[in-house]
């Protein structure tokens, strides 16, 4: 049964959408619409799209049938396509399905407040304008947390081969520092515990800022790290993402120095081949992330990494992708992200392919070789990770805690700074309030968490 008042937002992709749908929310609540339970119990149906793989594309058009179906075709639930999608396909969108009733771009969010009341009066809008010059998120209302994204800029300058972003993004716009940090202490006043900041590629922000306020400098990346450091309340900060080509000793100095940082970091090194980097558009070469690596662990001791690959990129040989495999055995890493290749619609890897087409050569790698290729490195990923991991069993960690277990009071549930899931037992008589910060002891390594128990007092709450 359809709510007359009620929305539910559908998010795909990364955290960049799951921040962005919660500004959505507030807007929507600020008409006085309440949240549903279900897309089946929405009046107002958002979904907030990812282009960067094409199965996102799918889901959409699989839950679009949904939504038509379950209506009985009905006029009646409005449905607003908002993110990546709605940015690349625009007008397309409105004339292939006839039950949506607005296209909202990336930069189209902040004239959602004007768009709403245009939907609900029965009309039929499309906003994919881009706002180059400058990037402002106006204050929004948000249920506190103990941990929240921040999105800090927009957009990448980078245009890597296989890339769709930077033309569904935009170019990079930093948001001003003051915005940034005046976000970050709302929260904090709330009872946010851990802040992890948002940007396509992070480590280029400020490039448009200019200076510090008070004339000191270039505003970057590290400074952005020390000024999160010194907002009271905050203990944890995490960032992603990074790209190599940006990620420089001045940005591990300042993780180094800024004790609420963890340590962690992901930073996508996508092929361990050099010639697979050069047709990617990397701009970085395996012996260069190896050596910004190497400097990262020396001066943050404890540093767990992870990374995002592709596998079957257009040109992969079978020795590109054992290289691949040893630079990961080489480096290290506590977690991998791993895709198989999709061709995005403007790239220059499809243009690649179908040059290579034309000219009847054929670079692409077979789809039964590409999965052979993913399910030996989430093999190695796993074994690696097994391994790395067994030498936790019996020490203790610090671990910011989420919650309850919904099954069991007497488990709780957490992450510990170099952002591994603990599942832990409490102490007898203990309860433990979300946003505590406890010392666990690992009692046994699992595949993707650490189960322990709990040792260590409580030393600070979810309160303002």
């Amino acid at each position: 049964m359809v709510n007359s008042g009620t929305y539910y937002i559908v998010t795909y992709g990364c955290q960049m959408n799951e921040y962005d749908s919660q500004r959505a929310e507030a807007v929507l609540e600020s008409f006085g619409y309440i949240q549903g339970s279900s897309v089946e119990d929405a009046s107002f149906v958002l979904i907030n799209t990812c282009t960067v793989r094409e199965k996102p594309f799918h889901k959409m058009e699989s839950l679009l049938g949904r939504i038509y179906k379950d209506s009985g075709g009905s006029k009646g639930v409005k449905v607003g396509i908002m993110g990546c999608i709605a940015q690349q396909e625009g007008e397309r969108i409105l004339s292939r399905f006839s039950q949506v009733s607005c296209v909202m771009g990336t930069d189209a969010l902040v004239r959602f407040p004007q768009i709403f009341p245009r939907v609900m009066a029965g009309e039929r809008v499309v906003d994919i304008a881009m706002n180059p010059a400058d990037y402002h998120i106006d204050s929004f209302k948000v249920a506190p947390n103990i941990s929240m994204y921040v999105s800090v800029m927009k957009g990448c300058d980078k245009y890597c081969s296989y890339c769709i972003v930077p033309f569904v993004r935009g170019r990079e716009v930093s948001r001003p520092l003051a915005d940034v940090i005046g976000e970050i202490e709302r929260l904090a006043l709330g009872g946010t515990k851990e802040i992890t900041l948002l940007g396509q590629n992070i480590n280029s922000y400020g490039k448009n800022l200019g200076n510090d306020s008070d004339g000191s400098g270039d505003v970057n990346f590290a400074t952005l790290l020390r000024a999160v450091n010194g907002v009271a309340g905050i203990e944890r900060i995490r960032f992603m993402t990074s790209n190599p080509w940006d990620f420089d000793e001045n940005i591990v100095d300042a993780m180094a120095e800024c004790h609420k940082v963890c340590e962690y970091l992901h930073l996508p090194l996508q092929s361990g081949s050099n010639k697979v980097l050069k047709s990617m558009r990397r701009n970085h070469t395996i012996e260069e992330y190896i050596r910004k690596v190497e400097y990262a662990k020396a001066k943050i001791p404890g540093l767990t990494l992870s990374s995002d690959f592709i596998v079957g990129f257009p040109g992969e040989t079978e020795e590109d992708f054992q290289k691949t495999m040893e630079a990961m055995d080489t480096i290290g890493y506590d977690m991998v992200y791993a895709f198989i290749y999709s061709p995005r619609p403007n790239t220059k890897s499809l243009a690649m392919e179908e040059r290579a087409q034309k000219e009847s050569r054929n670079i692409s790698v077979p789809l039964h070789e590409q999965k052979r290729r993913l399910a030996m490195m989430m093999d190695a990923a796993d074994a690696r990770r097994a391994k790395d991991r067994a030498i936790l069993q019996g020490s203790t960690v610090e671990v910011l805690v989420t919650g309850a277990s919904k099954t069991d009071s007497t488990t709780y549930t957490g992450r510990s700074r170099q952002n591994m899931v603990v599942n832990f037992v409490a102490q007898p008589q203990t309860e433990i309030p979300p946003g505590s910060l406890v010392t666990v002891r690992v009692d046994e390594v699992r595949r993707y968490a650490l189960q322990g128990t709990h040792v260590g007092a409580v030393s600070s709450v979810l309160t303002p």
